[in-house]
């Protein structure tokens, strides 16, 4: 486990909550796209990507030794 407190720390501890939020983010995203909002849809998707990202991280992190 990263030392309390470091970044790695708050990856690890919130790393489900970033993966969920990414999903959220990405679904929105589908569906401004759905309804011809395009660069909306684009911005969310680059926030879904992102989030989900920092889920990866936060993974990694937590089952790091």
């Amino acid at each position: 486990m990263p030392r309390r407190w470091s970044l790695q720390w708050w990856f690890a501890r919130l790393a489900f909550s970033f993966l969920i939020v990414g999903f959220v983010v990405g679904l929105e995203g589908y569906r401004a796209q759905q309804r011809g909002e395009s660069a909306r849809a684009t911005i969310m998707m680059i926030g879904a990507a992102a989030g989900i990202a920092l889920g990866i991280a936060g993974l990694r992190a937590r089952h790091r030794r």
